[in-house]
């Protein structure tokens, strides 16, 4: 009944053989919560353009899934969705896609290159792409407007960002342990800059405000009072948001 979400047993076997490659019938609309929790045995999965949301911690914990193809249907990635899946080494997300929930690839440590985020995703969760260590690009779409806590927390091959114009907001930790990221240019679109953001992000030597003045620092998470900073030298801007004033919140 194409009016029913998937739902299926833990384990996957057919005709007493384990099953690896999973393929979603078309008149399935959602995937359910867990379905697919801890198969470790899937290697591949096809979601087809009827199904529109992927439900949280679907996939999680199946760490020798190699390939998923996502339909052009699904709106949402839900929160751990691919949680550990550590040998999958790509992932295309399609245009359909408005919302990647938190830790939804968290710990993929097999995806390598570039990630693109199309402009559709308006939201990345809190640890979206935490500990997705081998990630080298990431290009984010003119759709996004936050960036959650932990985002991109430790991408520790990441040498390159690009946070496009629509972004208002960056979350606590969301770059830290970014190692190799060199240079970072902050749009005219944020107001505000989670504290820890940029810690341990130790090749950063550059950190560039297209708008320099209006910036204050604070400890106070209620984004209130503070002390006010110019952002016009982006040397001395990558050392405050990496060292020196990384336990701050910044706000304009």
């Amino acid at each position: 009944n194409d009016s029913n979400p998937l739902y299926c047993a833990k384990n996957l076997y057919l005709n007493d053989a384990l099953v690896t490659r999973v393929s979603i019938p078309s008149t399935f609309i959602e995937i359910k919560p867990y379905v697919f929790n801890y198969c470790t045995s899937i290697t591949s999965v096809s979601i087809p353009n009827s199904v529109t949301s992927i439900g949280d911690y679907a996939f999680q914990y199946c760490s020798n899934l190699t390939s998923v193809n996502l339909g052009e249907g699904v709106l949402n990635i839900g929160r751990g969705a691919f949680y550990y899946c550590r040998d999958l080494s790509s992932i295309t997300i399609p245009n359909s896609v408005t919302s990647i929930g938190g830790s939804a690839f968290a710990y993929c440590s097999g995806l390598t290159g570039a990630l693109t985020i199309l402009n559709s995703v308006t939201s990345i969760g809190d640890s979206a792409f935490q500990y997705c260590s081998n990630l080298t690009s990431v290009n984010l779409g003119e759709g996004v407007t936050s960036i959650g806590n932990y985002a991109f927390n430790y991408c520790s091959n990441l040498t390159n960002i690009t946070i496009p114009n629509s972004v208002t907001s960056i979350g606590d930790y969301a770059f830290q342990g970014c190692r190799k990221l060199t240079s970072v240019t902050i749009p005219d679109s944020v107001t505000k800059i989670g504290r820890y953001a940029f810690q341990y992000c130790s090749d950063l030597t550059s950190i560039t405000f297209d708008t320099k003045s209006g910036w204050y620092r604070t400890t106070s998470s209620s984004y209130t009072g503070g002390t006010s900073i110019d952002m016009d030298n982006a040397s001395t801007n990558a050392t405050n948001l990496k060292s020196t004033y990384s336990s701050n919140y910044w706000y304009r």
